[in-house]
This record gives C-alpha cells, sequence and structure tokens, in this order.
C-alpha cells in the first residue's frame, strides 16, 4: 500500500511520558518569560500546558504538530494568551463610575 501525502515522510510520534515532556519544562518557561509572563506565571502555564499534554496523549489525543515541542510551544503561547485576556479588566461604564452620563 502506498502511504497518502499526508501521512508520507510523518511517523507516529511516540506517547510521552512524564519524563519526556519534562525535558522541555525548561526552554518553555523562558519562552513564556519572553511572552512577558513573570517567572512565576511562567512555571504555572507550563505546569498547566504539560499536564494538560499529558492527559490528552493518555486519552489518545493526538496533535498535528511536526513534533512534540512544536506542540508544547503553540498550547503554551495559547495558555499565555488566555491567561492575558482572564487579567485584562473591563472599562467601567460612566454609570458604575457615578457620573450619571449615558453610554
Amino acid at each position: 500500500m502506498v502511504p497518502s501525502r499526508e501521512t508520507r515522510g510523518t511517523r507516529e510520534p511516540s506517547v510521552p511520558d512524564e519524563e519526556s515532556l519534562s525535558a522541555y519544562r525548561h526552554s518553555l518557561i523562558r519562552y513564556c518569560e519572553c511572552l512577558g509572563a513573570t517567572r512565576r506565571d511562567a512555571e504555572d502555564m507550563v505546569q498547566t500546558t504539560l499536564l494538560k499534554a499529558l492527559t490528552a496523549y493518555k486519552a489518545g489525543v493526538r496533535h498535528r504538530a511536526s513534533s512534540q515541542r512544536a506542540g508544547l510551544v503553540a498550547a503554551d503561547r495559547k495558555e499565555f494568551m488566555d491567561r492575558s485576556r482572564s487579567q485584562t479588566q473591563p472599562v467601567p461604564s460612566a454609570r458604575a463610575i457615578g457620573t450619571g452620563g449615558s453610554v
């Protein structure tokens, strides 16, 4: 059987374990810090990302990233963006400020 164009030259990534995912921990923390996260926030984001990745792999979910590292970096970036959005405070309306103006 001839492999399809989509699968030709690719191999199924091995199922990672905690140790193999943890090998990326330091570089992911540095990546989050470069995005603007504090050290503590970066560590929290990486822990969340690695836990989600391990849980997904154990559940049989496979991502189309070219490598485990690429998938983890993308997941870390998404986690950073999600946290950034949730931390932004909405601008209060004039009524909430007490000026009595309409919004």
